[in-house]
């Protein structure tokens, strides 16, 4: 599991894939010179976590890399990967902080 920190740039409905599956998305803007967009998927009950976000908030997340292979019908192959959210959190400090700390500076 790793960890990432930044501020909520764009939050998805959450919508039901099927009966026994629903997701969200949350897009958050990394600080620094090259800030970077990462969107994390919340999936079953983990939709939740994203309720009282809005834009701007800096937030932290506990998520794990997820990939996998699909074969169409005619033999195409392609990959995918994921990165699904298990824990998001509003944080006291602000992303260069949290990554001087992270890099012990």
């Amino acid at each position: 599991m790793s960890d990432f920190k930044g501020e909520v740039v764009f939050i998805t409905p959450t919508t039901s894939v099927s009966d026994k599956f629903k997701k969200r998305e949350v897009t958050l803007k990394s600080d620094g010179d090259y800030p970077q967009y990462v969107t994390f998927q919340l999936t079953q009950d983990k939709c939740d976590l994203a309720n009282n976000l809005n834009n701007g908030d800096v937030v932290e997340v506990k998520y794990n890399l997820r990939g996998r292979k699909w074969e169409a019908q005619d033999g195409t192959i392609k990959y995918f990967n994921t990165i699904e959210a298990w824990t998001m959190s509003l944080s006291s400090s602000s992303p260069v902080e949290y990554l001087k700390k992270k890099m012990d500076l």
